[in-house]
């Protein structure tokens, strides 16, 4: 299954959720008339006189039939629908602030480069030449300040991600073994799992607050209780009922919420296990991390207010309770290790007995790819067709020659120049340096006299610095700058992004036309600093006029002379009777608008469309590597990360 099925399957598990919701919603509802029927038996029995009582009262049973059948029954169900629906509601619209949202809930910090020790460092490296390998942006890095070995991915698309690691991952595992557990939440991230477990926490949250409720009810009647009036203590301790009456909903509440994380995570660990493996060639890694854990005095428990409620997202179990067993959103321990390591732990101690101590461990060094064609890119490759459908393919992956490649191109870039991607400041100074022109000195001049009028003066300064740096760069080296700076550019305020993308674009437009890695720039920068928005999801027929727009726009890149022809290649490969010409008014701004549309493209559809674009670019023979720029650049603002090399 690739990366586009498992997409697709995520999505239709998000649809099986609404199921799971409904059964629950059923058994809350029964539960309620239950609680419903006995506190009126017990309120009749209790009220009236004991001759009355014994005259007019009813069986229990009487009571229970009654309420199921009266017209009180409807105002409860609907009720506890619309408690259930507003909590998930409300919780979902806390969720849309991302993963950053997740992390901060469960204590995480920020962790820059500027202020990173050296274990921190090599957590950041690790993540960074993982994202670089994958074609994907660089996620934001938190830290939870937990013994436990633990870590987490969150949020909502490949592209708008968090990666939270606990201090006792971090100061405790090697970087063969932290790079395993990476490769773990990077293959939740590309398999759709992330969303998967957001949308899962907003729902489960509809069916836990009617016990959230009932806490409130009997926090805030507790003084009553206390009252000194006969009728004040009455009255409280009819509330204190309800209250309680609530809790107890809360419990069926708890329980299946845990029982449906269970269902939904365990399977999917084995394959984050799997594609770990897959990603790194290094059994050992994710195993030894595992095995860490195993031995580790806090396990993998994570104290946090809020652990519980996230307990769906973690490497490993995160909370210890009753009937954890039953209820675990992981396998266990055992069952992982032999899964991936199966000469079995004993074999395993043996071998990593053997390894250095974390503490001893040298430093990484660069790694050469290996030749093509194990190693190829588009733009190296002797048949770019067979090796695009490959990537294009591949997408979701990470392969140990891309690994080496992102490790030797970090490696092969100015340490002034990669430590400027890393700070706010200068990651907006490496992108404006980026933008200036090469060939006509004049246009630079006037690009370069915009940003000492309207850039921040601290910016402004570290451009200067950075300029003649960034010009030397070669070709290859400038689209993976621009994602080292996207986590920097993430932590920008609001009115210093509405500042930065306002000079981006002017100076864009300084010479009134846009190049192709302009274009492809400003769609990396737009993926990753966009806020996300629920599409309705719809199939490239749907979206043919959108379709035709941006094939239209890309063909016109290959010259006048063949930008019909790339047109019609690369519609045929869709659809062959399809009878429109290219739309040579295709502009940056319909694009643009296009793309945007795309982004709701089935997630089956989405290697098509970039199928397509390959043999529009192709029709010439060759993939120049500005063409490469466009397809890597669509393929990120579609969250189809393309491999660095296969």
């Amino acid at each position: 299954m690739n990366f586009y099925q498992h997409q697709d399957q995520a999505r239709r598990k998000s649809r099986s959720l609404v199921i799971l919701l409904l059964l629950a919603v059923t058994t809350l509802i029964v539960l309620t008339a239950l609680i419903i029927a006995v506190f009126l038996y017990f309120f009749q029995t209790h009220t009236t006189s004991i001759d009355a009582a014994s005259a007019h009262s009813l069986s229990f049973s009487h009571h229970l039939i009654t309420v199921l059948f009266s017209p009180l029954m409807l105002w409860v169900s609907l009720g506890v629908v619309l408690v259930v629906l507003c909590g998930s509601g409300l919780k979902a619209r806390e969720l849309r602030q991302g993963g950053a949202f997740v992390a901060a809930s469960l204590g995480g910090k920020l962790l820059l480069h500027d202020n990173a020790n050296a274990d921190e460092q090599r957590l950041l490296n690790v993540v960074e030449e993982m994202a670089i390998a994958s074609g994907s942006s660089i996620p934001l890095v938190f830290v939870l300040e937990e013994q436990g070995i633990n870590a987490f991915a969150a949020g909502s698309t490949p592209n708008d991600t968090v990666i939270g690691v606990t201090r006792g991952c971090i100061e405790t595992l090697n970087r063969e073994q932290l790079q395993g557990v990476i490769a773990h939440e990077f293959s939740h991230i590309y398999h759709g799992d992330m969303r998967l477990n957001m949308r899962l926490l907003a729902v489960l949250h509809g069916i836990l607050v009617i016990g959230l409720i009932g806490q409130f009810i009997l926090e805030s009647t507790g003084y009553r209780r206390m009252g000194r009036h006969h009728g004040q203590r009455r009255e409280g301790n009819q509330i204190a009922l309800l209250g309680i009456a609530l809790v107890a909903l809360g419990f069926g509440g708890t329980f299946f919420g845990k029982l449906i994380k269970s269902a939904v995570s365990r399977q999917r660990e084995f394959l984050a296990d799997a594609s770990a493996v897959q990603f790194t060639r290094s059994p050992t890694g994710i195993a030894g991390a595992l095995l860490k854990i195993r031995q580790h005095s806090a396990g993998s428990e994570i104290e946090a207010r809020q652990a519980e409620q996230f307990s769906h997202f973690y490497f490993a179990n995160g909370v210890q309770g009753f009937l954890s067993g039953l209820f675990a959103t992981h396998p266990p321990l055992d069952n992982r290790i032999e899964r991936v390591y199966p000469a079995g732990i004993g074999a395993l101690e043996h071998e990593l007995s053997q390894q250095p101590s974390r503490t001893q461990e040298a430093p990484a060094q660069p790694v050469s790819p290996p030749p093509a064609p194990h190693g190829e890119s588009l733009s190296t490759a002797p048949n770019p067709i067979s090796v695009g459908d490959a990537l294009i393919m591949a997408a979701g992956t990470v392969s140990l020659p891309a690994l080496g490649e992102a490790h030797t191109l970090l490696a092969s870039l100015p340490h002034a120049l990669l430590d400027a991607c890393h700070t706010p400041y200068q990651a907006r100074a490496v992108i404006y340096a980026l933008l200036l022109d090469t060939r006509d000195q004049t246009i630079r001049s006037k690009q370069i006299e915009h940003l000492k009028q309207r850039a921040h003066p601290a910016t402004y300064r570290e451009f200067a610095k950075l300029e003649a740096s960034v010009s030397a760069l070669g070709a290859r080296q400038k689209l993976p700058l621009v994602q080292l700076c996207l986590p920097a550019l993430q932590t920008l305020s609001s009115s210093q992004a509405k500042l930065f993308r306002s000079n981006v674009k002017t100076l864009i437009e300084i010479d009134r036309k846009v190049s192709v890695f302009e274009w492809s720039l400003t769609q990396v920068l737009q993926s990753a600093m966009r806020k996300q928005e629920s599409h309705r999801v719809r199939s490239l027929k749907e979206l043919d006029d959108h379709v035709r727009t941006l094939l239209s726009f890309l063909a016109k890149l290959s010259g006048a002379s063949h930008s019909d022809a790339a047109f019609r290649s690369a519609m045929d490969t869709l659809w062959p009777e399809h009878e429109n010409s290219i739309d040579h008014n295709a502009s940056l701004a319909s694009t643009n608008t296009a793309l945007r549309a795309l982004q709701s493209l089935k997630p089956l559809d989405k290697p098509k469309l970039l199928k397509a674009m390959l043999r529009s670019v192709m029709q010439d023979g060759e993939v120049s590597l500005e063409e490469e720029w466009v397809l890597r650049a669509v393929a990120m603002t579609l969250d189809c990360p393309i491999p660095l090399k296969l």
